[in-house]
């Protein structure tokens, strides 16, 4: 009931329907996940994909693409990035960029999207650019995120708001 108020609530500030969902902290009970998807939202930052061990498996979709991705991260050292398309959502993992992110990693796993022409989703926390990677060099989250943004500004990019993903995941899998 607190969900539905709130996305209306935010629908009638924004004039615009949401559907999308990040999970605080990327947490999410079972109860939780069931109740987003009987309102059909779509999941970004997949609740279980920090904290493997810790989180619950949703369905058997998500058992099998639980081990896809452990094997994904074996061979190529970054988080898997192919969505997962349900009956009525889809979830799709981000790439994370915080003052531990490996810039060559990241790097790595969007030209490992661009080349397979699968979404690439960036997550990462504002309140956290300020922070510093490194004392010594003085060097902050900020400086890392324009680095990576002059890395991928030399490729054909289409960037899309989370909203229009499900338009374009019509289009583009047959999921």
């Amino acid at each position: 009931k607190k969900l539905l108020k709130a996305k209306k609530h935010l629908e009638k500030l924004f004039q615009i329907e949401i559907n999308e969902f990040v999970p605080p902290s990327n947490t999410l009970s079972i109860k939780s996940y069931n109740e987003l998807n009987k309102l059909n939202f779509n999941l970004l930052n997949l609740p279980w994909s920090k904290k493997w061990f810790n989180r619950p498996i949703f369905s058997f979709k998500h058992t099998i693409t639980f081990f896809k991705r452990f094997l994904f991260l074996r061979k190529y050292w970054f988080d898997y990035p192919y969505p997962i398309f349900f009956d009525n959502h889809w979830e799709l993992w981000s790439q994370v960029l915080t003052p531990h992110t490996d810039l060559e990693i990241l790097k790595k796993s969007f030209l490992y999207s661009y080349d397979n022409k699968l979404p690439f989703c960036l997550a990462t926390h504002y309140w956290e650019h300020k922070s510093y990677i490194s004392y010594k060099d003085k060097i902050r989250q900020i400086d890392k995120l324009k680095e990576f943004l002059k890395f991928v500004s030399k490729y054909e990019v289409q960037p899309m708001l989370a909203s229009d993903f499900t338009q374009y995941a019509k289009k583009n899998y047959n999921s």
